[in-house]
């Protein structure tokens, strides 16, 4: 069984930017690695097949710590889906050099899970479709893809002041292209030549098939 990390119970840093002490710091890489572990094993094996066991082991603490943390394993699932959502911001701030929306989105859902850039956007999607069973957790992961469907259709063009449902529903349906293909190349066996495909054919092809979903900003019909 993996030893306890010696760290007190607080987790947070003191305010005014100053440098924690050591005992904190030990306590907020301790939670942040519980995170690190449970958001792969949540995405990859799904909410039910992952034990907090599982987690802590790979993650090297006390099972106990989970409860100190998080207070069970709901609430771990539910401050994964917190973390992904900081991680995930508007394609358009990451990805300013993409030509047109098309561009932009495609160079967002075609990263890899799993992958050395594993915070990237089509790795966290998996994620935030695993559902736990737990109401409070559902709500959070709906409100978090309904944000970042928002985040995608502002690209377009969407003003949430004025909000346009048609644009809305079709940057929906590119998510969720998104998070189709982010699971079908995260399984084992391959699905081919998908799986293997480079990041720039899949950039190529999600390119012309959000071209055709949600046309340019100023052209729809």
């Amino acid at each position: 069984m993996p030893s306890e990390p010696v760290e007190t119970a607080a987790t947070d840093a003191p305010p005014g930017g100053e440098t924690p002490p050591p005992g904190t710091r030990d306590a907020m890489r301790t939670r942040q690695r519980l995170l690190d572990v449970a958001r792969r094993r949540f995405a990859v094996d799904g909410y039910a097949a992952t034990t907090l066991r599982a987690i802590t082991e790979e993650a090297g603490v006390n099972v106990a710590l989970v409860s100190r943390y998080f207070g069970s394993k709901e609430g771990l699932f539910t401050a994964c889906l917190e973390a992904a959502a900081e991680d995930i911001r508007a394609p358009r701030a990451a990805l300013q050099g993409q030509a047109g929306v098309a561009g932009i989105l495609a160079a967002a859902l075609a990263q890899v899970p799993g992958s050395a850039s594993g915070q990237e956007i089509g790795s966290l999607l998996p994620l935030l479709m695993q559902s736990s069973g737990d109401e409070n957790a559902e709500r959070v992961r709906i409100d978090l893809l309904s944000r970042f469907a928002e985040s995608m259709a502002a690209v377009a063009g969407w003003d949430p002041s004025a909000p346009d449902d048609e644009l809305l529903m079709r940057t929906q349906l590119v998510m969720c292209t998104g998070i189709g293909l982010a699971l079908a190349r995260s399984w084992t066996p391959a699905l081919e030549p998908l799986s293997s495909a480079s990041r720039d054919a899949l950039v190529q092809a999600l390119a012309q098939m959000i071209g055709a979903v949600l046309p340019e900003h100023g052209q729809r019909g």
